[in-house]
């Protein structure tokens, strides 16, 4: 919410907005709030039929309806698919992999810099930034240094919360189409559970290396939470992403955690499912430690 300049608001995943009635809009208005902010996908990218278009429609309706009410039609405003791929030109090489790599042709080769994000076609997927070898392409919000952190902020808390007795300590990677409610739930609730919640935009946005980090971060296990490869929003995503989890697997072993890391599927159709995974997956490690020396 930075772009908008808000800093107090409250979010409300859903697995489409074009779904949504209008009286539940109206509901919000009418209780006080000043500004209502719908996120949707591209036209082109909606999982659901017509998801984005239908959308549109009842927000042109809506907004004509909150005029006719006496209310700001401003207070209702649209934007679209607000992940984008964006470069640091200073760690270009211009190798190239992110322009064959791209499944939606959204990166134009530059023969003589770094090569063009088309932000039109650009669908966020993270194709490109899992293949750079100069991690000069990262996913807004979603940057590799801001995920690092965050996972050693958690870890830190985690420490105290080990310290009081509380355990086993579990790191999620969570793909925000996968799961909705568990993506929304306070944080500050989920540490004082050992849980530590931490979305990606797609499985294949997961970074080995934060895996790593987080049980040298002191967790005592990793869950990942992704799609059925049937219901991946992007194109080649399940692929690469099960690519990668054979390598960190390889790796893993040779630390002997290779117990303590799982990946799982769930769909937002099965709204209790997440819950039934990540507790059956607590139960599985808490006998247990990684052994590995974790830093403070």
């Amino acid at each position: 919410m930075k772009e908008e300049n808000v800093k107090d608001f409250i979010s409300l995943r859903l697995p489409c907005v074009g779904r949504v009635p209008s009286e539940f809009f109206l509901r919000i208005i009418a209780f006080g709030f000043k500004k209502i902010l719908i996120i949707q996908c591209e036209e082109d990218y909606c999982r659901f039929k017509k998801g984005s278009q239908i959308g549109i429609n009842r927000f042109l309706l809506l907004r004509a309806m909150i005029e006719e009410l006496g209310y700001d039609p401003t207070v209702l405003s649209l934007k679209k698919n607000a992940i984008k791929a964006i470069y640091d030109t200073e760690k270009c090489v211009g190798c190239g992999k992110c322009v064959f790599i791209c499944p939606y042709e959204a990166i134009e080769w530059n023969p003589i810099g770094t090569p063009e994000i088309q932000s039109e076609a650009c669908m966020g997927c993270g194709a490109c930034a899992m293949v750079c070898p100069h991690q000069a392409i990262e996913l807004m919000g979603y940057e590799y240094e801001s995920i690092s952190k965050l996972i050693q902020l958690y870890g830190t808390k985690i420490h105290e919360a080990k310290s009081k007795g509380i355990a086993p300590a579990v790191l999620v990677f969570c793909c925000q189409w996968s799961e909705f409610s568990a993506l929304d739930t306070s944080q500050t609730d989920l540490v004082r559970q050992n849980v530590t919640i931490v979305e990606v935009p797609c499985a294949k946005g997961l970074d080995p290396v934060h895996v790593l980090e987080g049980f040298y971060s002191g967790f005592d296990g990793v869950l990942a939470i992704t799609c059925p490869k049937e219901e991946c929003k992007l194109e080649e995503g399940k692929e690469i992403a099960e690519r990668n989890v054979i390598a960190l697997k390889k790796v893993l072993k040779q630390l002997n955690l290779e117990d303590k890391f799982e990946t799982c599927t769930t769909s937002p159709k099965y709204p209790e499912n997440f819950n039934s995974l990540l507790k059956s997956f607590v139960q599985r490690i808490s006998s247990s430690r990684p052994r590995i020396q974790t830093t403070q």
